[in-house]
């Protein structure tokens, strides 16, 4: 069974492909505004950018968007089943990251036009990582590119005065500063208390999370990651579909905590988030498992 997607597609896997791991049919154009035979979906937009320490900075390592329908009147009851949209991409070398930021910006600069809502996980965090790797990315945008950055720096300064309604029509909101508690975090602001704050809204709004789960992956994981790619060569097409799995994971539960949130989904009980992945995207990553095995 197949299942639509923001894209428009039939949610058949488009897997890795230019422009990172998507199962959408139309992943640079989500929204439709460029398709005249096609309807413009109303959506919401989740984004989420894992990072990592290296070389006294961070730098980014996954970046994904995920996309929810959202009906004009009422809410979309998921008991039965939930279907969505992403793009992910992931990054262990300068051509990659410089490909990584190109997309989150323009995947960033539609949400903010487009979206009906743009939703983020201190989003405020991964601006900053994404602006500042923009400098090593430029070097990838073509010569005179003026337009390169953008989404990033006009999302980075709406985004601390969001209080609703940004520019046009997107609501914007933060899981981590617009749900209570907020999460209160120093100047690095990320690490194991992003992941924990995370969980503990995920089962708040009756989302479970399994054995398999990568969103709350603790943060010295991904900084070892970076530190050892090179030595993990013979596997790091493995590595990068993990991370582009772990950011993938992370907006879906941003999402679908926003939806409930703020009406626009409903479920009866729980969600089973490591089943909607394996609906929606297990075809996506091949390597990666996001289910349990039962024991035979």
């Amino acid at each position: 069974m197949t299942h639509p997607t923001p894209g428009g597609g039939s949610g058949l896997a488009q897997g890795l492909r230019r422009g990172g791991w998507t199962n959408m049919a139309w992943p640079e154009d989500p929204y439709g505004s460029g398709q005249t035979l096609r309807t413009k979906p109303r959506l919401l937009t989740a984004t989420v950018t894992c990072s990592a320490n290296h070389a006294q900075q961070r730098v980014p390592l996954a970046h994904a968007v995920v996309y929810l329908r959202l009906h004009r009147t009422k809410a979309i009851d998921a008991t039965e089943g939930l279907a969505f949209g992403f793009r992910a991409a992931a990054a262990l070398a300068p051509d990659e990251t410089a490909e990584l930021v190109r997309l989150a910006d323009l995947d960033l600069l539609r949400a903010r036009r487009l979206a009906q809502v743009l939703a983020g996980h201190c989003l405020e965090l991964d601006l900053n990582v994404l602006q500042a790797a923009t400098t090593t990315a430029r070097t990838g945008a073509p010569q005179g590119d003026t337009e390169f950055g953008r989404g990033l720096r006009a999302l980075a300064a709406e985004w601390p005065g969001r209080g609703g309604r940004g520019r046009s029509e997107t609501f914007y909101f933060d899981l981590g500063h617009d749900l209570a508690p907020e999460m209160t975090h120093g100047p690095g602001g990320h690490g194991s208390e992003r992941a924990e704050h995370l969980w503990r809204h995920a089962k708040a709004a009756g989302l479970r999370l399994g054995g398999t789960s990568r969103a709350a992956e603790p943060q010295y994981t991904l900084d070892t990651i970076v530190d050892r790619a090179d030595a993990w060569e013979a596997s790091q097409e493995r590595l990068k579909e993990w991370l582009a799995a772990c950011a993938t994971e992370h907006a879906l539960v941003c999402a679908l905590v926003a939806a409930r949130h703020l009406g626009l989904y409903a479920w009866d009980g729980e969600l089973d988030v490591a089943a909607a992945l394996a609906t929606n995207v297990g075809d996506c990553f091949p390597t990666q498992q996001f289910q349990e095995t039962a024991p035979a």
